[in-house]
């Protein structure tokens, strides 16, 4: 149990920390690339400048997570992660496994997921203002009262998703299908 522990600094790549509980965790400016998080609980940690390019964070619980700075998570594995309620802003994930994540309620203002996998991630509520999801594979992915205010969907298959509450203003929609789906109300 490393909860509250500062780490701040520690050179932890490809640290094997599987199922560590590091909540309230100082992590900043840390090299955790290449490392085994799976199912480790980092809730509240403090996520500034950390490296996790390449790390397994499957299963982790990044709830309510601060991130920040230059935080990177480029080909890194958060399948099935709790990242709900956490914030990150302007991220390029790049092939970055998102797969299942859940990121209710979560802040993603203008990251670029056009290179990640995001099927089945869950995004309600989320703040996707600006994000770039062009060309993606959405399939199983729940947008439901996610704003996606100028958000690029374009290439996006978005047949039969349930867009209830979801804010499409400025979002870029070309060569979306939008088979089956219901946007009477919504303001394109």
């Amino acid at each position: 149990d490393l909860s509250g522990a500062n780490l701040e600094g520690a050179y932890l790549q490809g640290a094997n920390l599987y199922g560590a509980i590091l909540t309230y965790t100082d992590l900043s400016n840390t090299d955790l690339s290449g490392a085994n998080l799976h199912g480790t609980n980092m809730r509240y940690a403090l996520l500034y400048d950390t490296n996790f390019s390449g790390a397994d964070l499957s299963n982790a619980i990044i709830y309510k997570a601060f991130i920040g700075g230059d935080t990177t998570f480029d080909y890194a594995n958060l399948s099935y992660a709790n990242l709900c309620a956490s914030s990150f802003g302007f991220y390029v994930f790049t092939g970055t496994d998102l797969s299942h994540a859940d990121f209710d309620h979560a802040q993603l203002v203008g990251a670029d997921l056009s290179a990640a996998i995001v099927t089945h991630t869950n995004f309600y509520d989320s703040n996707l203002t600006s994000v770039n999801m062009s060309g993606l594979d959405l399939t199983g992915t729940i947008l439901t009262g996610a704003d996606l205010t100028d958000a690029n969907l374009a290439g996006v298959n978005l047949s039969g998703k349930d867009l209830t509450g979801t804010i499409l203003t400025g979002a870029d929609l070309s060569n979306t299908i939008l088979t089956g789906v219901n946007l009477s109300g919504k303001d394109l």
